[in-house]
């Protein structure tokens, strides 16, 4: 019926989950450096009772690497931590090297850091909103904003994307 896409788990829903976990404890007012211990372990579960795609895995171990990182006051590098996540998840299991969902899921990652997030800086300086004041701006000039950054944004995440995605779909 084309509905098994609904049942898939990527990258995006355990940040969802992990967000939403993290907006809790943060309402509960769980102190933030104890967060990673009491967080983490449901977001695992979560991970494997979905399957534990290269993805999910992947999008886990860099949620896990940046909160234990500001849990101990370090400085948070998502390429860094992409590249940590990549190294945990060949220690522990070497064959999904050969996997075309963990080369897939890594590849379009480093690619959205290295060619989205940098494309979307340039083209940000050409936003509607270059010339107002900070603080002056109306709720048009606001929502102009808002849009361009969406449309903009989600632009750059796809061409970020297709430069790591179109020659390993094509391979």
């Amino acid at each position: 019926t084309g509905t098994m896409h609904i049942f898939a788990i990527s990258g995006l829903h355990v940040g969802f989950v992990a967000g939403m976990i993290y907006m809790a404890m943060g309402l509960l007012r769980i102190n933030w450096r104890i967060q990673p211990l009491i967080a983490l372990p449901i977001v695992y579960v979560y991970v494997c009772a979905c399957g534990g795609r290269p993805s999910a895995m992947r999008a886990f171990g860099m949620i896990a690497i940046v909160w234990l990182a500001l849990a101990l006051g370090r400085g948070v590098r998502p390429f860094g931590s992409l590249v940590l996540a990549a190294c945990v998840a060949l220690a522990i299991a070497p064959q999904n090297v050969f996997d075309a969902g963990f080369t897939l899921s890594y590849c379009i990652v480093a690619s959205l850091f290295v060619y989205g997030i940098p494309l979307y800086g340039h083209i940000k300086k050409y936003g509607p909103n270059r010339f107002a004041a900070i603080g002056s701006e109306t709720f048009w000039q606001k929502l102009k904003y808002a849009a361009f950054t969406f449309f903009g944004g989600s632009l750059c995440i796809s061409i970020g994307a297709f430069f790591a995605g179109a020659p390993l779909s094509a391979h």
